[in-house]
Parts: structure tokens; C-alpha cells; sequence
């Protein structure tokens, strides 16, 4: 037996011979294994120039001259995560690293060695899988069917699958590769396996794909070798897996299989160096999904070797000045075991991803590059940025439209994505706005929790896996954001100065009321927010609190009594109970033992209640259900949040849906203002007795939708089922609008009646209707109410009469107004000046 290799020409054995690829497969009795060559030479085809020269011909009237085209060499790895690169592919990253973008204060931003490396450190997959990330970078288009895509209709034209679509565009097809070919390109299109017949693969399922070169040509017959070799002839080629944990041997003809690829580019780039070229490679070497956890960074270690030497020897050829670079991933890990790890399913929405470009192309901005490096971005703006690149430019006008008439709607490009080369990704960029689906946006303030759904301990040898999949069945909606729960992040509330809860003064009129509103403490955090939404053209609110000045003063003194309520009972020992109530025992209203006051609300609009809310005191926090679709709320829930740290949450998707399922919800105000049928009623079956309940931008109490306008509107339907008293109603003073809202146009006349009601218990939707669940008139939040209601009696008006089911239920009583009532200076709503 042979110890050692022994060339093929020695022994018997089949010859193929495809174009420029000759591969021997040798067997022999004295052989251990059957033994391959593999060959590589590539002549230069002299009709591919010819028809280079004819395309760019045709782009010009010869009154300009065209840059020369630059090549496009673009390498995925899969699956690799950013925070992987760092750890397993130290070589590459010293390569980027040794071209990296510098900020100094004597010369800007400048690319010392002459390339510029970006490395996008915030980048967010668009999808689970490499196909609709694959899409989203090579074609712009989607294989999910999503709402927020209304501009995707167009399908690709001799399109397998029935769910790809594309934004409207004037091509026949965005797809990468049909744009380049019809620019004179040559073309190579690599996958480390026999591909025909995979699902797995964009190219022939969603889009037709014939390149000058297939990388197919190699491993197609090597398969046919492979499977011959270990008798899995009734196998698909697509199946034969070498290099693995099922067949842990990483060599063919003495190379690993990641040579193949790089010798294949590199003969294409010496046989064409005067004619464009686009190379796409994927790469599997960090895609091994086996139960041993070791192939896969063994796998990303082993190409770094050879991919850091390629990537040198590309940056040192002559043509180097006229080649961009990518290398990214698709996504993450997300096979095998390692997702059991959190770690992994947060990297799992980080893939690598990187762009080499030279730093005297004309149409770079290095200040843009150099900040979009921190910005997020995914495979949209990838494309974006390489439509840009590969588009015809003359040396004296720029750009050519020839590829982009009727704008960019017309392009086939995603309005909604950024070319990284030379436009700035806003700073405030939300997963919403750069259509990233709330599941796979890594955001924490976009989610309820990170971990993924999907392929949690899936693996090759399901079989042989011992962690049944029904363990790892995950609920969205019963986990809490992140945040609250990193260690070293406490509650430390700081006690109001002001607690005093007596009132002075006399019964306030409009015009204290309009002066309170305008000089509250909340109006410069009102003021940030409505410059943070004046930087989205084109996006209208719906309107707010801020439109309402009784309400809004009126709901601060609530909230402020409140407060000074709270820390009242806290100085009270004699109130408290004696012992601690045993577990699962019921108590009446809120325990004594707590000291903040929980404001929920739903519909979070622009904000501007929220920053009310929370301006008001520290020991006022805030939890807001919304869908956070409009791209100005998370930048500005992302403000709050650093404003008012361990104070604000965010619970987001449809309140219709959320609400009510989110566990544990203890409040002491509720504000329903969202478009949700249900929210009011929602909120207080989630509530217990002395709650306080208000709505916002009602026209009239007669309403269908939240108060008393019919069987459907909210407010009627709770106090039928007696789950409301002490309702107490009021009118603002109508006023003109000054700019356009989304349910209303500039100089409409619009007017506003709102309500406010203690919530009794009856409806907790625990099921329990004893007395211990039922309030009493002499609690001390129904005193508040009656009391800061009573103040304001010149702005009230009666609600309408609704019928119990049970009884009928009691207004306020309004014969005991006090005589003295500074409340605003008393709550430092104002400046003392007020």
C-alpha cells in the first residue's frame, strides 16, 4: 500500500475534459483511496472582448470618453458572523485592517495605503436564510411577501419562483448579473458544490443565471467522482458533501476546495485584463452544521489562510486601482448547536461585511464611507452602492443614465436604500425605515427579545441530536426588553423633593391653563422631538397631547398627586399590612410597598406624551405599546430611553395584539390612544381598582370608536359591564391648525372633548369578582381624582348617559370644590414667574 500520493498519469483510470478544466480520477489495488487531478487553464476567449467593445460602443455618440469599468470581485462567506471574523479569521482582518479609512484633524478622512476598507460593523440581515439576503445584495428584490414593500410588483422575468418581486423598474431584470452582462462584462459565478437541483441557491430558482464561467464545471464532476468513490450513486450531485464531519477529508489533488475558487478568479483576471469583470464566489467554509462544533470555526480559520493570502496577491496586481472588493456574509450561525448559545443567535443578525474600493475612484465621498461604517445597513444598500459603481461614467460628465431613466423609482433600485460610497445613512436609520422585518432587526429597542425562532438546535444529524425541538417553542410576547434585565442596571428612583399635597389659590381659568401649557417643564423635550421629526420629509404625525392644552395640564396634575400620594402612603406604616400577603392571595388596588407611579399607554404617536409623562417626575415611569412603524418613533423612544434611563419601555407591534398578552401589567394611569379597537378595554381588564383612565384626540364623547357614540365605542362598553365610575368630562377650546397632521389639514378648525374615570376592579381579568378586587369611594386615588377634577369644573361637561347592565353608575360629586387651588406652581409645572 502507497503512503503517499501518486500522480494519476500513472495509473488506469477516466479523463474529463470541460472547456478549460481537465480533471483525472485515478483508482488502483494498491491504493488506499481513489486519487484525483484537477487542472485549471483558462484561455482568453476573444469574442467576449469583442462584444465588450461593441456594448461600450453603443453607450457613447463619441462625443465622450467612458471611464474604464471597474471590476467587481465579490466573496460571501457562509455563514460568518462579524463578531466570528474577529475571532477566527485573524489574517483577513489584519489585511482590512492594514487598509483602514483614518480621521485626523490635520488631513480628514484619507485612505493611507491608496484603498480604502470599510468595515460595516451595524449590518443587519434582511431575512433567516442566504437567499432573501442574497437577494436583498445581488438583485434588490424579496422573496417574502411584506406589506411594508408596496412598491415591489414587478416579477423577475423567467423567474422560477412564484414569491420573488422586485421594485418597479424600466429592466428587464435587476439581477446583478444580467445588468453587467449587457454592459460587456465577463462573468464568474462560484458555489463550492454541485448546485444543480439545490433550493438552497438563488441562481436557476429566482433568477435564470448563465456566466461565462461556472464554478459548477469543477465541483459538478468532482461530486460525480466523490459519490462513484463512496458508492452514493443514487444520491443528487447537490448531496455529496466532502470536507465535512461525514466526510472529514478537506483535500482534492493535494488543495483544499477553496483553492479551486481562488485559481479559477485568478486565471480569469490574467486572461482578461483589459475587459470588465464580475466574479461572485460563496463560500462554504464556515457552513458546517454538524453536531461538532469545531468544523465550523476550524472551517472560517482554514480559509482565513487562503483567503488573506488572495486578497493580498489581488491588491498588489497592476489592475488593483480598478477593482472593488466585498466581502461579507450572508448572516450568521444559525445550524448546528451553537444556537443554543444566546451569543449566537444575537450574531446570528450581524453578518460580515466589508468593501475594499480605491480611494481615487471619482465617485467616492470618503467622509460618507467613513460614517457609514457605523450606520445600519444591510443587502439593499449593498446593491444600491453597486448599481452605482458598475453604471457607465464618462470622464467629463460623470455618470451615465442610460441603465437608469425615469429615476430611481424607474432603476429597479430600492427607494429606501443607500449608495454607502457617497451618501450618508441617516443617523437615526430605523429596521422599519431600511425594511428590516422586526424579527430579524438587531435593534433591542425594536424587539421584545433577541433570540431568534428558527433553527434552534437543528443540525445534519437531527436524528442524533438529544434536545427535542418542542423545548425551544418561544413565545415573543411573554419576554421583556433586553435592557431591563443587563446586569449592574437598577431602579434607583430619586424621591420628590415636593411632596407636599395641600392645595392653595382659586379655581383656575383659561388663560392660567394656556399659560401653564406653554411654559411647562415639558416643552423643551416637546421641542426636541418636533426637530427630530422635522428631519423626515414627507412623514406626517398623527397628531398628540400637544394639541390639547387642558388635558395635558390636567393629566400632569393627576399624575403629579399621584406621585405625592405614593410617598405619602410610604411615610404611613400604619397602612401598611402587617405581613406579607401569602403567595397567589389577592390584595385591593396597589400595594403600599410601591413607589413609582406606572403610567401605560397605548399609541405612542411622536412621543409627545410619553416625554410628558416622564418630564413630570423621576418617580413616574412609562411602558407604551405601539407598532413603531413611522421612522421618526425610534429614534425619539431611543431618546427618551437615554433620557430617562430604567424608566421607559417599549412594547412593540399591533396594541390590538400585544397588550393583551403582555404578563404582569401594573399600572396607576392608563392612556389610550392608539388606533386599536380594543385598547381602553384592554388596558383596564389589566388593571385594578383606583387605576385612572383617559383618551386622547376624540372630536366629541359621541364617537363610535373610543367613547360614547354606539355599541362599539369603548368607553360605553365598559361602563355597561361596570367596569368604570366616576367619569368626568371635559371640553378643550377649539382652535386652528397651523401645519397638516395625518387625520387632519393645515387650518382646519378642530376641537376636542376627553374623559377621565377610576377604574373599579369589576373587569380584572383575573376572573375574580370579590370585594377584595372591588374598590371603595374612600380610597385615597379616587379622592385625587375627585379633587383635580373638581378644580377644573369650568372646562367640564356632562358625559353621556349610558345604561349599566348591572347598575347605574355615579358622576363625580362636585358640591365639595376646595376654595384654594395653586396647583401649577405647587407642582412646578411653571417657572415661578407663571
Amino acid at each position: 500500500n502507497y503512503t503517499y500520493w501518486q500522480p494519476c498519469s500513472n495509473l488506469f483510470g477516466r479523463e474529463t475534459d470541460i472547456n478549460h478544466i481537465s480533471m483525472k480520477t485515478c483508482s488502483a489495488s494498491n491504493l488506499k483511496e481513489p486519487t484525483m487531478e484537477v487542472n485549471i487553464k483558462l484561455n482568453r476567449n476573444e469574442t467576449l472582448v469583442r462584444d465588450h467593445i461593441e456594448k461600450k460602443s453603443r453607450m457613447l455618440d463619441g462625443s465622450h470618453e467612458l471611464e474604464d469599468m471597474p471590476n467587481i470581485l465579490f466573496i460571501e462567506i457562509d455563514s460568518l458572523s462579524h463578531s466570528a471574523a474577529l475571532r477566527h479569521m485573524p489574517k483577513t482582518m489584519a489585511k482590512l485592517y492594514k487598509h483602514r479609512m483614518i480621521d485626523s484633524e490635520e488631513e480628514g478622512v484619507h485612505c493611507p495605503s491608496g484603498f480604502c476598507a470599510a468595515m460595516f460593523n451595524k449590518t443587519s440581515v434582511i431575512g433567516q436564510s442566504s437567499i432573501p439576503n442574497q437577494l436583498a445584495a445581488l438583485s434588490g428584490c424579496s422573496d417574502i411577501k411584506r406589506a411594508d414593500l408596496q412598491s415591489y410588483k414587478r416579477k423577475p422575468i423567467q423567474s422560477n419562483s412564484p414569491t420573488t418581486k422586485c421594485p418597479r423598474s424600466d429592466l428587464e431584470n435587476p439581477w446583478l448579473f444580467d445588468i453587467v452582462e449587457k454592459l460587456g462584462y465577463v462573468t464568474f459565478l462560484g458555489e463550492e458544490f454541485c448546485y444543480k437541483g439545490s433550493p438552497y441557491v438563488i441562481q436557476d430558482n429566482h433568477f435564470v443565471v448563465n456566466p461565462h464561467y461556472n464554478l459548477n464545471e469543477i465541483f459538478c464532476p468532482l461530486s460525480d467522482a466523490l459519490a462513484n468513490q463512496q458508492g452514493n450513486t443514487d444520491d443528487p450531485l447537490v448531496f455529496v458533501e466532502h470536507g465535512t464531519s461525514k466526510d472529514p477529508n478537506p483535500c482534492v489533488d493535494g488543495r483544499s476546495r477553496q483553492e479551486f475558487a481562488f485559481e479559477y478568479i485568478r486565471n480569469i483576471w490574467n486572461a482578461y485584463p483589459d475587459t470588465p469583470k464580475f466574479a461572485y464566489l460563496n463560500s462554504l467554509s464556515g457552513h458546517d452544521y454538524s453536531l461538532d462544533r469545531a468544523y465550523q470555526p476550524l472551517g472560517a480559520e482554514d480559509y482565513d489562510d487562503y483567503l488573506s493570502e488572495f486578497l493580498e496577491e489581488m491588491l498588489r496586481r497592476p489592475d488593483a486601482q480598478n477593482t472593488f472588493i466585498v466581502l461579507r456574509s450572508d448572516h450568521g450561525l444559525q445550524g448546528g448547536p451553537s444556537p443554543i448559545d444566546f451569543s449566537f443567535q444575537v450574531e446570528h443578525m450581524n453578518p460580515f461585511n466589508n468593501l475594499i474600493v480605491p480611494s481615487g475612484y471619482s465617485g467616492l465621498s470618503l467622509d460618507a464611507l467613513f460614517v457609514n461604517q457605523n450606520k445600519l445597513v444591510t443587502g439593499y444598500d449593498l446593491y444600491s452602492t453597486l448599481r452605482a459603481v458598475i453604471a457607465p461614467r464618462t470622464k467629463d460628465i460623470g455618470p451615465l443614465r442610460e441603465m437608469d431613466r425615469g429615476g430611481q423609482k424607474q432603476s429597479g433600485i430600492p427607494e429606501f436604500a443607500f449608495n454607502l460610497l457617497d451618501s450618508k445613512v441617516p443617523k437615526y436609520r430605523t429596521c422599519s425605515s431600511a425594511k428590516i422585518q422586526n424579527k430579524f432587526c438587531p435593534c433591542i429597542e425594536n424587539r421584545i427579545d433577541l433570540m431568534p425562532h428558527f433553527y434552534i438546535g437543528h443540525s445534519k444529524e437531527q436524528k442524533e441530536f438529544l434536545w427535542p425541538s418542542s423545548k425551544f417553542k418561544y413565545n415573543p410576547n411573554n419576554a421583556m426588553l433586553i435592557t431591563e434585565y443587563v446586569p449592574g442596571k437598577s431602579r434607583a428612583n430619586k424621591r420628590n423633593e415636593n411632596l407636599s399635597s395641600q392645595y392653595s389659590g382659586s379655581i383656575p381659568n383659561s388663560k392660567q391653563v394656556d399659560k401653564a401649557f406653554q411654559k411647562g417643564i415639558f416643552q423643551p423635550l416637546w421641542h426636541e422631538i418636533d426637530t427630530i421629526t422635522a428631519s423626515y420629509n414627507g412623514s406626517k404625525i398623527s397628531g398628540g397631547i400637544f394639541l390639547y392644552p387642558r388635558q395635558t395640564i390636567l393629566i400632569a396634575n393627576l399624575i403629579l398627586e399621584l406621585v405625592k400620594l405614593k410617598e405619602l402612603l410610604k411615610e404611613l406604616p400604619k397602612q401598611r399590612p402587617k405581613k406579607r400577603p401569602k403567595k397567589g392571595m389577592k390584595t385591593r388596588g396597589r400595594s403600599y410597598s410601591e413607589k413609582v407611579v406606572t403610567v401605560c399607554e397605548t399609541g405612542f404617536g411622536a412621543g409627545h406624551s410619553a416625554a410628558l409623562f416622564l418630564s413630570l417626575s423621576p418617580n413616574v415611569n412609562v411602558i407604551t405599546f405601539d407598532k413603531f412603524d413611522r421612522p421618526y418613533q425610534i429614534p425619539i423612544a431611543l431618546k427618551l430611553k437615554k433620557k430617562f434611563p430604567n424608566r421607559f419601555r417599549i412594547v412593540q407591534g399591533d396594541s390590538c395584539e400585544t397588550l393583551p398578552e403582555y404578563l404582569n401589567l401594573k399600572c396607576d394611569f392608563l392612556h389610550g390612544s392608539s388606533l386599536c379597537a380594543t385598547d381602553n378595554i384592554d388596558l383596564v381588564k389589566k388593571s385594578q381598582c383606583n387605576t385612572i383612565l383617559t383618551s386622547t384626540a376624540m372630536n366629541s364623547l359621541t364617537d363610535g370608536a373610543v367613547y360614547f357614540g354606539g355599541k362599539k365605542a369603548q368607553w360605553q362598553q365598559l361602563v355597561e359591564d361596570d367596569c368604570i365610575d366616576n367619569i368626568a368630562c371635559f371640553k378643550e377650546e377649539a382652535q386652528t391648525l397651523d401645519k397638516a397632521y395625518v387625520f387632519a389639514t393645515k387650518d382646519d378648525i378642530i376641537s376636542h372633548e376627553f374623559c377621565f374615570a377610576r377604574v373599579n376592579g369589576r373587569c380584572n381579568n383575573s376572573g375574580s369578582t370579590s370585594a377584595d378586587m372591588i374598590c371603595n369611594g374612600s380610597d385615597s386615588a379616587f379622592l385625587t381624582l375627585q379633587n383635580i377634577t373638581q378644580m377644573y369644573s369650568t372646562f367640564s361637561i356632562d358625559p353621556p348617559s349610558v345604561k349599566k347592565k348591572v347598575s347605574n353608575y355615579h358622576d363625580i360629586d362636585r358640591t365639595a370644590i376646595p376654595t384654594d387651588h395653586t396647583i401649577f406652581k405647587q407642582n412646578n409645572l411653571v417657572d415661578d414667574d407663571v
